[in-house]
């Protein structure tokens, strides 16, 4: 009974699990701040036993958060040639580090931070498997509807593989301070860090390799934390996109069928708080064949881009029914959904438009 129950709660997951879409998204930090438009990067601090690995860290982190494109960011060479020009000094404290930078002028905000791991090590590794096979049986003699008495035996046989792994590491503790007043928007609660590792006989990269290809990805770590950057969220279609018409008191009925005469119907947009502050479009389409929309794809009937505000719960768009069916008459159509950072449609929603009474 135990085994068919956790069957069916498995069949039961998979099924709900394949109803989800990924959803292409900007993901904000929680602090993010408009406002914030320069970002200088300090010089790094390093607790580890490469002298290298504070300027190389950041340079990896400053590269990276220009690619990112969030912020205009001022590398550290030029942020100390700036401040050794006007002979202000750069104290470690970070109040004190802000109000030097409020009398340089110029930036908003700086990112200060230790390497706290970067280190590159090759180790010899062995694998040892054994395999067990069938090799006769000792005795004789046979029993009444039981076949061949005997004890069977078995050999076994070892293998060994020998190979090297070679593994980098990189870890960064850092912060993010805003200059107006030294507040402190991001701290590394845990360090931003990455393992890469290569294994073989001989493995494919060096253990400097791997190290460079670690602290890459630590940097792209920290950057994801503090700056805007791409990711993808997971929604139920069927309960993100809805259509619905508004009830005299009120209250929205949601049905995928309308009138041409109806002057409004609604598109409810449910989202999760991880689109917050992205910027969405729909677009009414009519509903035609795949062979068909390949060759002659149907043009927008309606447009309407909006922006995302979780803390409203849900967002509801108004269209005309009698619009749309002045445009294309009576049939079915498709909304199609986007996200402002995706060229095609993340998932569409499908309803009708009946010929109104007495038309």
């Amino acid at each position: 009974m135990r085994a068919k129950t956790v069957l069916i709660a498995a069949m039961l997951a998979a099924t709900v699990g394949g109803c989800g879409k990924k959803l292409r998204i900007l993901q904000y930090p929680e602090f993010y701040d408009g406002a914030i438009r320069t970002v200088a990067v300090l010089p790094m601090s390093n607790t580890t036993l490469r002298k290298q690995a504070g300027p190389y860290v950041t340079d990896r982190v400053t590269a990276e958060l220009a690619r990112n494109g969030t912020y205009a960011v001022i590398p550290a060479e030029e942020l100390l040639a700036r401040l050794q020009a006007r002979d202000i000094e750069l104290p470690a404290l970070p109040t004190e580090a802000a109000a030097a930078l409020r009398r340089l002028g110029g930036v908003d905000a700086f990112l200060s931070g230790t390497v706290v791991e970067f280190s590159a090590a090759s180790y010899a590794h062995l694998d040892v498997d054994t395999d067990y096979f069938y090799a006769g049986s000792h005795g004789y003699g046979y029993g009444y509807r039981r076949g061949y008495h005997g004890t069977p035996f078995f050999r076994s046989s070892r293998y060994y593989d020998y190979s090297v792994r070679n593994v980098g590491v990189a870890s960064i503790q850092a912060s993010l301070v805003r200059v107006s007043d030294g507040q402190v928007l991001y701290g590394s609660v845990l360090p931003a860090g990455a393992r890469v590792q290569s294994q073989g006989d001989p493995p494919g990269r060096t253990p400097e390799s791997c190290l460079m290809e670690a602290a890459d990805r630590a940097a792209k770590e920290l950057v994801s934390r503090v700056a805007v950057s791409p990711g993808e969220v997971k929604v139920n279609p069927g309960k993100a996109l809805r259509t619905a018409r508004e009830k005299p008191n009120g209250e929205i009925d949601y049905t995928g069928s309308f009138r041409g005469d109806e002057k409004l119907m609604l598109i409810v947009v449910t989202l999760p708080a991880a689109a917050d502050r992205n910027q969405f479009r729909v677009e009414i389409v009519p509903k035609v064949d795949k062979a068909t929309a390949e060759v002659n794809p149907p043009a927008p009937l309606a447009k309407v881009a909006f922006p995302y505000e979780a803390s409203k719960g849900r967002r509801v768009l108004e269209l005309s029914p009698a619009d749309i069916y002045r445009a294309a008459g009576e049939g079915k159509y498709r909304i199609r959904f986007f996200s402002e950072i995706d060229p095609a449609p993340a998932f569409t929603r499908e309803f009708k438009i009946e010929r109104p009474k007495g038309g």
